[in-house]
This record gives structure tokens, C-alpha cells and sequence, in this order.
């Protein structure tokens, strides 16, 4: 197999695994119209709820921003008075 082959499958598995490992998508015991749409919907929940938590630990607080521009001036302040 090639190594591109090899990484597919595992990000189809990872797709489809973790969902169904943490419980968010329960493994179809039939193929009714029923169990395969709470499959594929638990599917979509778990990755809207792992892309909304990520979004929200990326993104700055404003506390944190106040920080941050607080340590730029700072910076910039030693810096004016070293040269």
C-alpha cells in the first residue's frame, strides 16, 4: 500500500471512529432510514461540537488582547530606552 492509501483509511476511521467510540453516534444495528440517520447525525454533532470548541479556545479574550497589548508596550518602552 501506498503511504497516501495508508493515511486515507486512517482519517476515514478517525472520521467515523471517534464518534462512534465517545458515543455521539450510535453504530447502526439495521440499515433503517432511522438507525442510519442517528448514525450520520451523531457524526455531525460530534465534529460541529469538537470545531465549536476549538473555536472557541482559539480565539482571545479580551482580557488576554489588554495583556497582550499591554506586554507590546512594554516591549516597545524598553526598547525606546535602550537606544
Amino acid at each position: 500500500m501506498r503511504v497516501g492509501t495508508v493515511i486515507a483509511i486512517g482519517m476515514i476511521l478517525l472520521f467515523f471512529g471517534l464518534p462512534i467510540l465517545t458515543g455521539y453516534a450510535p453504530f447502526p444495528t439495521d440499515p433503517s432510514p432511522g438507525h442510519v440517520g442517528d448514525f450520520f447525525g451523531g457524526i455531525w454533532d460530534y465534529w460541529g461540537e469538537v470545531f465549536r470548541v476549538v473555536s472557541q479556545r482559539s480565539k482571545p479574550t479580551d482580557q488576554q488582547t489588554v495583556d497582550q497589548q499591554t506586554t507590546l508596550h512594554e516591549i516597545f518602552d524598553n526598547l525606546s530606552l535602550t537606544f
